[in-house]
């Protein structure tokens, strides 16, 4: 039988001493990201919400049962004003096929709620562990 534990904690987010914003190259344009937030960005209903979603939508790779391979998947992706997201990138992997599995399902994710700077609605990049155990 195969149980699949997922555990998404601490959503890592770069932070500097002072607000700021940069400019980072995505593959078709470019994003302006804050450093400092007064709020960060949230998935809708919190981290336990989140947690479920992944566990009803992630789907362990056929392929990959044999090997077992589990590890943590760092999914980066890009949180808009709006709270779509996009950009979507593996900061640290286990396997092709369990790291395109973990991208799959945070891009079925809803918008999220947005970062607050200044009082204003704020892009930012998040990265995303997700524990994957496989026993």
């Amino acid at each position: 039988m195969l149980i699949l534990l997922v555990f998404l904690c601490n959503i890592s987010i770069a932070q500097v001493n002072k607000a700021t914003t940069t400019q980072q190259k995505s593959t078709s344009h470019s994003v302006k990201v804050s450093k400092i937030k007064d709020r960060e960005a949230s998935y809708p209903g919190g981290i336990d919400s989140m947690r479920n979603f992944v566990r009803r939508n992630l789907k362990y790779p056929q392929k990959e049962l044999y090997d077992e391979k589990d590890g943590v998947v760092i999914v980066k992706c890009v949180v808009w004003a709006d709270g779509h997201l996009s950009d979507f990138e593996i900061a640290q992997g286990i396997s092709k096929d369990v790291d395109a599995e973990a991208i799959r399902v945070v891009k079925l994710m809803p918008k999220w709620t947005p970062a607050i700077q200044n009082g204003k609605k704020t892009t930012v990049v998040m990265k995303l562990p997700i524990h994957i155990d496989v026993n």
